[in-house]
């Protein structure tokens, strides 16, 4: 696990966890949900996956990137800086944000 994509280098998974703020939770869905829509079109080839999870007001996101330029280039497209904007009015604290390398070895 790292803090950063930058000391993995190449292909990666980000895990993020995210608690809505009391009532804020369909707002938050409404916001991942479009950066999601984004993240799996045409519009982010290096995007393999995103996948928005939730049990009462905890987010947890599974994304995939070809590499940190990706994840760059994700982090700029509209529906991102949007919900970008609303994190502190729809989030307790900060996200809590993890990558990992992707294991390409046989086990």
């Amino acid at each position: 696990m790292s803090a950063s994509p930058k000391k993995i280098g190449g292909r990666f998974t980000l895990v993020a966890k995210i608690i809505a703020k009391a009532g804020k939770e369909q707002d938050v869905a409404k916001y991942l949900n479009a950066v999601r829509l984004s993240a799996i079109s045409d519009k982010e080839p290096n995007c393999y996956t995103y996948r928005v999870n939730q049990f009462q007001n905890t987010f947890v996101i599974f994304e995939e990137y070809e590499n940190p330029e990706a994840l760059k280039f994700h982090s700029q497209q509209p529906d991102f800086q949007a919900w970008s904007k609303q994190i502190p009015n729809l989030v307790e604290g900060t996200p809590e944000v993890h990558f990992f390398k992707e294991q390409t070895s046989k086990l």
